[in-house]
C-alpha cells in the first residue's frame, strides 16, 4: 500500500466513526481546547487564539489525512464540473494544494467533495494574517440559488506540525486556521474567508452527489415536506435489493408547517424503487396517487455517509430533503391534525 492509498483509506476510517479526527493532547493543551469549546458555544464568532494550544504531530497527521481529498485533474487548470466552472488548484511542494485568493486560501481540491450533511474539515491560510482581536470567517454559498451555510472555527493551525506522510506541509506566510464547513447540497458553492465580515478570499468549488454506499435496512421517513411534494416514507428491507425490487412506501399531506410527524390526510400506500445512479449513489422513484387514476413520480437522489441518510429532490428543484429513522409507518405514527 502507497502513501496515497493509505491516505484514503485513513480518511474512509475516520469519517466513518466522526468527521473530526481524534488527537492526542498533552493535559495543558486538552484543558485549553475544553475552554476554548466552551467558549465556542457561547458565540458563533470567535476571537482569534493568538495563544495557540500546540497539537501534537500524530495529531496533525490525522487531520491532514483527513483533509487529503480524491485528486484534481491537473494542476492549475480550470476544470467545469457540472458546468460549474471551478478555482484554479495552486501547488506548493510535493503535496500541499490551495485554491482561492488574493487574501486567503483553502487547503482543498475544488473537485473533490460531495454533498454531506456533516462537516468537513478546512484549513485556511489569511495572508496577510489577521490583527489581534479581529474575528475570522468562513461560510459557503450555492451559486444561482439563496443556500447559505455559515462554517465554524475550530482552531489556529501551526503548519511547522502539518505532516503527510514523513512530508511536511509547506512553510507559508499568514495564519493557519481550521474551520469545520457544511456542503450539504450538490452544486456550484463558493466558499469565503473573511476577517471581521470582510471578505479577503474566495474559491469555487463542485460538489457531487454522496458516495456510493448502500440505503441501510430499515424505514425511513422525510423531516419535512418538500415545497410540491408531500411527506413520505419507505422501507429498504434488505440489504441486497435488486434495481427492480419494489418496496412499500407512504405518503401523507404534512401537519402544521410543513412538518412531518403529523399529517392533515390520510396515509396512502404505495410502492417504491431503489435505482444505482449513472454516476455515484441511488436514486429513489416513489409514485404517488394525485386523484384517482392519476400519479406522478417523486424522485430523490439519496446521500447516504456513515449510515445517516439524506438527499435532494430531483422533482422539487433539487430542494435538500433530510430522513429520519423510524420503527414503522401506521396511523398512530403520524397523528393527524
Amino acid at each position: 500500500m502507497n502513501d496515497d492509498d493509505a491516505d484514503l483509506e485513513l480518511r474512509r476510517a475516520l469519517r466513518a466513526e466522526a468527521y473530526r479526527p481524534p488527537m492526542t493532547l498533552r493535559l495543558d493543551s486538552l484543558l485549553g481546547r475544553l475552554a476554548a469549546r466552551t467558549e465556542r458555544r457561547r458565540t458563533t464568532s470567535r476571537r482569534i487564539a493568538w495563544i495557540a494550544a500546540a497539537i501534537s504531530v500524530i495529531a496533525v497527521i490525522a487531520v491532514t489525512s483527513v483533509l487529503q481529498l480524491p485528486r484534481s485533474p491537473g494542476a492549475g487548470q480550470v476544470e467545469p464540473t457540472d458546468r460549474c466552472e471551478v478555482s484554479t488548484v495552486i501547488r506548493h511542494g510535493s503535496w500541499w494544494k490551495e485554491i482561492g485568493g488574493p487574501d486567503a486560501f483553502f487547503n482543498a481540491e475544488p473537485d473533490a467533495f460531495h454533498a454531506d450533511p456533516n462537516s468537513w474539515l478546512i484549513i485556511a491560510r489569511f495572508d496577510p494574517d489577521a490583527l489581534p482581536g479581529q474575528d475570522v470567517q468562513m461560510w459557503a454559498d450555492r451559486l444561482g440559488s439563496a443556500d447559505h451555510v455559515d462554517g465554524s472555527y475550530n482552531s489556529r493551525m501551526n503548519p511547522t506540525n502539518i505532516y503527510r506522510g514523513s512530508s511536511p506541509a509547506p512553510q507559508l506566510p499568514g495564519g493557519w486556521y481550521l474551520f469545520e464547513q457544511r456542503l450539504p447540497i450538490p452544486g456550484c458553492w463558493r466558499l469565503s474567508a473573511a476577517i471581521d465580515g470582510r471578505v479577503v478570499g474566495t474559491a469555487v468549488l463542485s460538489v457531487r452527489f454522496g458516495t456510493s454506499a448502500r440505503v441501510p435496512v430499515g424505514t425511513y421517513r422525510t423531516n419535512q415536506a418538500v415545497a410540491g411534494d408531500p411527506c413520505f416514507a419507505f422501507e429498504n428491507p434488505s440489504a441486497t435489493y435488486e434495481e427492480t425490487t419494489a418496496i412499500r412506501a407512504w405518503s401523507w399531506d404534512p401537519g402544521a408547517g410543513g412538518d412531518c410527524r403529523t399529517r392533515s390526510s390520510d396515509i396512502a400506500q404505495t410502492t417504491a424503487q431503489i435505482v444505482p445512479r449513472a454516476d455515484v449513489g441511488y436514486d429513489l422513484a416513489l409514485r404517488i396517487e394525485i386523484r384517482p387514476g392519476e400519479t406522478r413520480e417523486i424522485r430523490v437522489a439519496l446521500h447516504v455517509s456513515g449510515g445517516s441518510l439524506a438527499g435532494v429532490a430531483v422533482s422539487a428543484n433539487n430542494a435538500p430533503v433530510f430522513f429520519t429513522s423510524v420503527e414503522a409507518v401506521d396511523p398512530t405514527f403520524a397523528p393527524r391534525d
